[in-house]
């Protein structure tokens, strides 16, 4: 019988190829209370003729899928989440004594103050007025007096309450606390759960336009590696002495993963056309200013409104040249929207392009070809940002490359962190490509 041939020579090939489950950064997540299923649910969607299938035309999601859809290029694929049924929170505002001749009432009700209340004749008078300045107030949905001290309030649906009181002038000011009795069911509550299940979309719409909603999941998204858009009509954002308009509160809450657009019509779901024509493209490889969009119209605005709008770090459709772009393309801090979007992208690519290293080899050597290992892979995914416009290739002070990655030697590392298997002080700089909005030009011209 003939020897067979791996006796002699024995070849095994093994894989190391199982892939590493990337994060997307094209995918939007639309989140509305209407739609298939129950609430936390979410369904995907490849075209607008699917999404007919399970939503109305009438229906805010549908809308909204509508404009990302509607542009060129478009998004492969949206996700719609099913909101719960939102609840507003409940509790009580308490003061510890009496109110008197000459007291004025401060309550700040999430960040917005209600208009403020003088003592009036007596104390039931002054609680009761009390309670129709904090039912006036657009967070809140019921106000009543439940107490000689006290005023029980519940927040619109799905708000989470924050509330601050202060009274002063005269003879004495008491002091006033809020207790939360019943807490809120809402935005927030919802997208932990759509996580838990569903973490495979990057940009987040939400149906409601009510202030208070976007800044509660404003606050949220600040915590996540995702980004938020919303679009209000509130004129108060392209007045200068406004400071209780969305932009302004967003802009001083310094968030850099929530942008606001001003429209005057929110119904051209301006902030999912801006979703819809980004998102498809290589984050880093695209400005989000100067976009066409299909469905929004541009704003009519004086250049005091303009400019008032755009110092709130608001953005805008408009028209300039003859040509209707967006503009300026920043986050709610000022930082640009693909800046933003372009180092999670560098994270998570980064991250899994070690973890996909560490995953699939027997072991790294805790040794100088093992740290060799690790240091191609950033330099990998430092190459790629370079590729798709988010990293400059331009040699700069790096010894004449376009960045720099310095990793320890074996002797420079304690032995506690080798005993830890941890390899520490592992660093890289490179530069952003950045993109240019404006140019200034001086000539002359001489004969």
């Amino acid at each position: 019988m003939a020897t067979k041939i791996n006796e002699i020579v024995n070849v095994t090939i093994t894989k190391e190829t199982k892939s590493v489950a990337q994060a997307g950064f094209g995918i939007p997540l639309i989140l509305g209370p209407n739609g298939p299923g129950s609430a936390y649910d979410v369904n995907d969607y490849n075209s607008l003729t699917e999404v007919g299938v399970d939503y109305s035309t009438s229906d805010d999601e549908y809308k909204a899928a509508a404009a990302l859809f509607a542009q060129s290029p478009r998004p492969e694929k949206v996700k719609i989440a099913k909101q719960s049924t939102w609840s507003g929170e409940v509790g009580t505002l308490d003061y510890l004594a009496d109110f008197v001749s000459g007291n004025l009432i401060d309550v700040l009700i999430n960040d917005v103050p209600i208009t403020q209340v003088p003592w009036n004749t007596s104390q039931p008078q002054t609680m009761t007025d009390l309670a129709a300045a904090i039912q006036a107030h657009p967070a809140v949905a019921t106000a009543a007096v439940t107490g000689p001290r006290q005023v029980t309030i519940t927040g619109i649906n799905g708000l989470t309450l924050s509330v601050s009181t202060v009274v002063t002038g005269g003879i004495s000011q008491t002091t006033g606390a809020f207790t939360s009795t019943t807490p809120a069911n809402g935005p927030v509550a919802d997208l932990n759960q759509i996580i838990l299940t569903d973490d495979t979309w990057y940009a987040l719409l939400i149906t409601s336009r009510d202030k208070f909603i976007v800044l509660e999941v404003a606050a949220w998204i600040e915590t996540q590696l995702k980004i938020f858009g919303s679009v209000s009509a509130d004129a108060n954002i392209h007045d200068g002495a406004s400071v209780t308009d969305l932009a302004y509160l967003l802009n001083a809450a310094n968030y850099d993963r929530t942008f606001v657009a001003f429209n005057e019509d929110v119904n051209d779901w301006f902030d999912a056309a801006w979703f819809g024509r980004c998102l498809p493209t290589d984050p880093g490889s695209i400005t989000w200013m100067f976009m066409t969009l299909a469905g929004p119209t541009v704003s009519n605005l004086n250049a005091t409104q303009r400019n008032d709008a755009l110092d709130k770090k608001a953005n805008l459709y408009t028209e300039i040249g003859g040509r209707d772009i967006t503009e300026r393309g920043t986050m709610a801090s000022g930082e640009y929207i693909d800046i933003t979007r372009g180092i999670d992208w560098l994270t998570s690519r980064m991250q899994e392009n070690i973890f996909q290293a560490l995953a699939n080899a027997d072991k790294i050597p805790y040794s100088e070809s093992g740290i060799a290992i690790i240091e191609g892979k950033i330099r990998m995914t430092l190459d790629q940002g370079i590729k798709q416009g988010l990293l400059t290739p331009d040699p700069d002070s790096y010894e004449g490359e376009p960045y720099s990655v310095t990793v320890p030697r074996i002797h420079e590392i304690a032995e506690n962190d080798r005993a830890n298997r941890l390899l520490p002080d592992v660093e890289w700089e490179a530069r952003l490509a950045g993109a240019i909005h404006k140019v200034i030009i001086q000539g002359r011209v001489v004969v």
